[in-house]
């Protein structure tokens, strides 16, 4: 099943060495993301992405070179990582009359307006 996540957590999730599996060698095959719906190719979205996209792992496999080693499915890696983060980033569409007050809102709720 695809995981979904903004930009910001899927650079958080790339550059966070404790989720990636010890030592990985072997390769990332197979993988399809989409950023803001569009699928791009495989270094685009690991590398261009911004923190208000909107980032949907759909598919691809982390390939080890030692076969006594099974294969880790992406969206699986994905969805550990998020499970064990207590935070999400969130892409939030407001009209610019009620901006003022979603932020408010949000900062009531203990959350963090990001820009």
């Amino acid at each position: 099943m695809a995981v979904k996540m903004s930009g910001a957590d899927f650079k958080a999730f790339v550059a966070d060495d404790t989720i990636w599996p010890d030592s990985i060698l072997g390769w990332l095959e197979d993988e399809e993301v989409t950023v803001n719906g569009k699928i791009n190719d495989e270094d685009e979205a690991w590398d261009k992405c911004e923190p208000g996209d909107l980032i949907v792992i759909i598919a691809g496999s982390i390939r080890f070179l030692d076969r006594n080693k099974d294969d880790i499915e992406l969206t699986t890696l994905a969805k550990r990582w998020l499970k064990k983060n207590n935070t999400v980033t969130l892409l939030v569409e407001v009209t610019r009359d009620n901006e003022d007050g979603l932020r408010s809102r949000i900062k009531l709720e203990g959350g963090k307006v990001l820009n």
